[in-house]
């Protein structure tokens, strides 16, 4: 599918979606921000995206090895960004406090939220809904890091751009300046606190 810059926008900012049922999905199969960000993303309901994790409701929770496969099983054309925010596509993120300083690995994974990204705005299963991300940062975010004690802050584990509505000609990651969320490792000590 070519589609202009300008299309892609009018896509991103006129069309944004948000599962009608969310609620729905978590009592029929355990779903949880993992599914309703990949829903979000390709516009479906959470139940019918329940089709690409077959994992749940045995183990209610997604991995980024789970996204991959979620995302492949899908069709979606993807690749892994590292620890940026993509421009279209799916972050995982992780809260972090002194269990990111720790080796056990599932530590740190009992901290991680997944949403879902367009051009700047942010889908959160407990928003319900799409905001930008600086409003995003200020009022889910923070409401993530006051609910997990000893959380200081934020900071992208992994982004997943998804190439399949996005022209060729568009930038990956958004450009956006560090400075407006935590650092990329949360082993920094001078990691920003969200609304600090």
């Amino acid at each position: 599918m070519d589609m202009s810059l300008d299309q892609v926008s009018e896509v991103v900012f006129d069309d944004l979606f948000a599962p009608p049922d969310v609620e729905t999905a978590f009592l029929k199969f355990g779903a949880n921000c993992g599914p309703a960000a990949f829903a979000a993303l390709r516009h479906e309901a959470v139940c019918k995206a329940m089709q690409w994790f077959p994992h749940y409701p045995e183990k209610p929770w997604t991995n980024r090895t789970q996204m991959k496969a979620a995302l492949d099983r899908a069709g979606e054309i993807w690749e892994p960004i590292g620890d940026r925010i993509p421009r279209h596509g799916l972050c995982l993120i992780e809260l972090c406090g002194p269990w990111t300083t720790q080796s056990y690995r599932l530590a740190r994974l009992r901290h991680t939220h997944w949403v879902a990204v367009c051009n700047g705005y942010v889908y959160d299963i407990n928003w319900n809904g799409w905001l930008p991300l600086k409003n995003w940062e200020e009022i889910v975010a923070e409401e993530l890091i006051r609910s997990h004690q000893q959380c200081y802050g934020w900071a992208v584990m992994t982004g997943f751009e998804v190439k399949s509505f996005i022209a060729d000609d568009s930038p990956n990651a958004l450009d956006l300046d560090r400075q407006t969320f935590a650092k990329s490792s949360c082993e920094e000590e001078s990691l920003m606190v969200v609304g600090a």
